[in-house]
């Protein structure tokens, strides 16, 4: 298969160090370096806790983060990873093959 390589600005051509360090080598994309960022905006612990989670921290005077219902949806593919998103989802599975 033919190389088909991002040309280099600097050099005029095929070179070693494509634009933005990363090419195409046939049908893959290899990359340099890879950059992500490390914080999720909100935590699946922190969504997935209950009111009564949150009155038992208050008790003990320990603050938790509230992860209000704006946020959720904002970020509901987090969201869907709490453990009470998780069992919503084995019901349905369950009852949708029922018949089956």
């Amino acid at each position: 298969m033919r190389d088909r390589r991002w040309p280099s600005t600097s050099r005029g051509g095929h070179g070693r160090s494509p634009p933005g360090g990363c090419w195409l080598e046939g049908d893959e994309l290899q990359s340099q370096r890879i950059r992500a960022d490390l914080k999720l905006p909100i935590s699946v612990e922190d969504a997935g806790r209950s009111a009564e989670e949150f009155a038992i921290a208050e008790s003990k005077g320990v603050p938790l983060v509230h992860v209000g219902q704006d946020t959720r949806l904002d970020y509901r593919v987090i969201d869907v990873r709490t453990l009470a998103n998780q069992a919503i989802f084995r019901i349905q599975h369950h009852v949708e093959n029922i018949d089956s």
